[in-house]
């Protein structure tokens, strides 16, 4: 809110995909999901900081090697390393799997988010130790 902009239109932004859904209007600009920029994850706004919480729907990939979505081979990996050379402790997390083709489908969301639930229940622990 303290940027003049309700919940609602900055997570319309944020799902906004080219060719799927629409830019949407923030201020003077229009905007669209952040991993239209080449970066899923953007680690890089976290430098510096004591420790991040990184959520990226590849973090449990056997390996990011291969081009993904938005993603260049081997993205994920040096974001995350260069991000650590700041001094920054990341914690990765992200779905334990999902399908591609079924990412934006609307039948999805309630399996997503109980399974959301569940996973996030299950790291509580490690997450609340990182800022311990």
């Amino acid at each position: 809110h303290a940027a003049g902009l309700s919940v609602a239109r900055a997570a319309a932004a944020s799902s906004a995909v080219p060719g799927i859904f629409s830019p949407q209007p923030l201020h003077d600009r229009r905007a669209m999901d952040g991993g239209v920029s080449g970066s899923g994850i953007h680690a890089d706004l976290a430098a510096g900081s004591g420790v991040a919480l990184v959520v990226s729907l590849s973090a449990n990939a056997p390996d990011d090697q291969q081009a993904g979505m938005t993603q260049a081979p081997g993205g994920q990996a040096r974001e995350i390393a260069a991000l650590e050379a700041t001094g920054t402790r990341v914690l990765l997390r992200g779905p334990r799997s999902f399908d591609l083709e079924a990412l934006m489908d609307p039948a999805q969301v309630a399996a997503a988010l109980a399974d959301g639930a569940e996973q996030g229940a299950a790291d509580v622990d490690a997450i609340a130790a990182a800022w311990a």
